[in-house]
């Protein structure tokens, strides 16, 4: 069976998350909110996870099953460096001052499965060698009337404190009031995963890809797929509050 492309949508039920919080007011912490179009044309404010947020969540699922799975990991993905190949200082002490595309493409291909699959920019040296993502995720956004956000009292409790709730030097000690917000609800999911362009399949570069990543194509691919059902099934975040998550209507 030849996959060139796979995508998912649906309806996730999540039940006391906070995985997409915009900022803090004070004591207040605050949750993303969107305006959206109904069916019947009105606006609506929900509650929405960005894409962003989702493909990070997607990512470090990735990194995880690349380590269980034996899957290449460049330097910087070893140890989950946002600059991602670009912190892999023995991968470019063997490049030296090559800036051909298609050759640096091809090392990076069979190099590092998150490089590959997540997509990164390649600028150190000169350099500008793009690798675009093959994993894509469009907000994550709650279904009017069937979802809500609620801010919920906490209180960091010190059992020393004598008169006053907190440090009067305004240094985080002492006992102290705070808000964080929990949300819940039906939320419209999609996400697209394409294998065409891929190291586990061919090179986005004008030349073939290294024999080694042909050779292990189908067995690379099917392994890192599992990362985006993760990320439906095991959301993680900025606030792990524990969630539930059901997929609907796929």
């Amino acid at each position: 069976m030849n996959i060139r492309s796979l995508s998912i949508s649906g309806l996730i039920t999540l039940d006391m998350h906070a995985l997409n919080n915009e900022g803090a007011e004070g004591n207040h912490l605050h949750t993303r909110m969107v305006h959206i179009t109904t069916e019947t044309g009105e606006l609506a404010v929900v509650n929405a996870i960005s894409g962003d947020m989702l493909k990070h969540i997607q990512a470090e699922h990735l990194y995880h099953v690349a380590r269980e799975k034996g899957l290449p990991l460049c330097g910087g993905c070893q140890t989950f460096d946002a600059n991602r190949i670009n912190a892999d200082e023995a991968f470019f002490a063997e490049l030296g001052k090559t800036k051909d595309l298609a050759e640096i493409t091809n090392r990076v291909l069979e190099r590092c499965v998150i490089d590959d699959i997540e997509g990164v920019l390649i600028t150190r040296g000169e350099r500008s060698v793009p690798r675009k993502s093959l994993v894509e995720f469009g907000w994550l956004v709650g279904v009017p009337e069937r979802t809500r956000t609620e801010q919920y009292f906490h209180v960091k409790y010190d059992t020393g404190r004598r008169a006053g709730s907190g440090d009067e030097s305004g240094a985080n000690t002492g006992q102290n009031i705070f808000y964080r917000p929990a949300s819940s609800g039906q939320y419209a999911w999609c996400c697209t995963w394409s294998s065409a362009a891929s190291a586990t399949t061919t090179s986005r570069a004008p030349t073939r890809c290294p024999p080694t990543s042909a050779r292990h194509a189908p067995r690379r691919f099917w392994k890192a797929c599992s990362s985006p059902l993760f990320t439906r099934a095991g959301p993680s975040g900025t606030r792990k509050i524990p969630t539930s998550s059901a997929l609907k209507g796929c």
